[in-house]
């Protein structure tokens, strides 16, 4: 079992204007709904995988309700529930004209510190069950920076992996209590090591710093420089050529859950890599924050390059 855990979930709106006028009157060509939060959108595509997964978090309101509502049968929702506030809303304006997304993510509902021990009560009763344990995202408003380490503490004393996507403060704050697994991209990878990533010897000695220190696994994204998938016995770096890229929203995601829904399935290490790189290049290919289904993801295993470091 997998249990991703998602603090501050969002209904993605997603609209598209061919032409953009700054300060004018914008009519949008089409809108997209869909339930969004890194950890909802990894449990999203095990799904799409065929794998089952527990979601947790905060949700709120009757956003909230929209976003559980759009889950699907595959993702076993056990969210802690606030009393005050809604969801957020977060808006992505793809301007055709460009081929640009512009992204507006509001800040979401604050929760108490009763909230806080709640959801920390929760994830308490399910944590035995799972091999994997997903925190991803950012904090709402007034979370500790720290609140991540504590239960990446709390899940590692169980004998969980635990894996981290996050950025700022709380992916500091987390890497302390070294998890399993980090996911970061280029810029949280320099924010973390202070060290600038220009060619692929630089990202190489980054992700040695964080091998060096305890973390087994590393998944560096490096946009359109590919990915860098590396542990204590391998370090690959893949590419996959996207024949069309209409959107990167949730593209991190995607390889997230293909990493470990291929693992969890028992697959080898280069396979899941040849598997989650394809997983992130059909993403891009998709439009709002929508993912391929695994036919169609079978389609883009001959658009990955792997190169053995």
């Amino acid at each position: 079992m997998i249990i991703t855990v998602t603090l501050n979930p969002a209904l993605d709106h997603t609209i598209w204007v061919e032409n953009l006028v700054v300060g004018g009157l914008n009519r949008t060509e089409r809108a997209q709904l869909d339930c969004g939060g890194k950890g909802i959108n990894v449990s999203v595509v095990l799904a799409q995988l065929g794998i089952e997964s527990r979601a947790m978090g905060f949700l709120a309101g009757d956003t909230g309700k929209i976003v559980l509502q759009g889950l699907p049968s595959k993702v076993m929702p056990s969210f802690t529930w606030l009393d005050a506030g809604s969801t957020r809303i977060n808006t992505k304006l793809y301007h055709g004209a460009t081929g640009d997304t512009t992204e507006f993510n509001a800040l979401g509902p604050t929760p108490t510190p009763s909230d806080l021990t709640r959801l920390l009560a929760d994830i308490e009763r399910y944590v035995e069950e799972c091999t994997y344990l997903v925190l991803a995202g950012s904090l709402p408003p007034q979370v500790p920076q720290d609140f991540y380490g504590k239960i990446i503490a709390l899940a590692k004393s169980r004998g969980v992996k635990c894996v981290l996507d996050t950025s700022g403060p709380p992916l500091v704050a987390g890497v302390k209590e070294l998890p399993w697994m980090i996911k970061p991209n280029r810029m949280e990878a320099e924010y973390l090591s202070n060290i600038k990533i220009e060619r692929i010897e630089e990202a190489v000695e980054v992700v040695n710093l964080w091998l060096g220190i305890g973390i087994e696994f590393v998944v560096l994204t490096l946009g359109s420089d590919g990915v860098l998938f590396a542990d204590n016995q391998h370090k690959v770096w893949a590419r996959g050529a996207a024949p069309l890229i209409r959107s990167t929203v949730g593209c991190g995601d995607a390889m997230l859950a293909a990493t470990l829904g291929y693992l969890q399935l028992g697959h080898s290490w280069m396979d899941t890599v040849h598997f989650a790189t394809a997983t992130a290049t059909a993403t891009v290919t998709t439009e709002g924050t929508s993912f391929r289904p695994l036919h169609e993801i079978a389609l883009f295993l001959d658009l990955v390059t792997i190169e053995i470091l």
